[in-house]
C-alpha cells in the first residue's frame, strides 16, 4: 500500500479527469487540478502534485475540463 499525500488526494480533488502516463488527473469544485500517481507509479516513486487549473489542462493536454 502506498502513502497518501495530505493535500493532493482524491478527498480534496474528487473529480476524475483522465489518466496521463503515470498519473491520474483530478480536479476540485474550484477547477484546480492535481496529478495523483497510479498505484504502480507510486510504488516506482512517483509523487502527487499540483497540476494547474482547468485552463492549464486544456492548454497542455487538449482536454476540456468542465468547471
Amino acid at each position: 500500500m502506498t502513502m497518501r499525500h495530505d493535500h493532493y488526494n482524491t478527498d480534496k480533488f474528487p473529480i476524475f479527469i483522465c489518466n496521463h502516463g503515470n498519473w491520474d488527473l483530478y480536479r476540485n469544485a474550484k477547477g484546480y487540478c492535481a496529478s495523483i500517481p497510479t498505484e504502480a507509479a507510486a510504488l516506482d516513486g512517483c509523487k502527487p502534485s499540483h497540476f494547474g487549473d482547468a485552463s492549464y489542462v486544456r492548454a497542455t493536454l487538449g482536454i476540456d475540463v468542465l468547471q
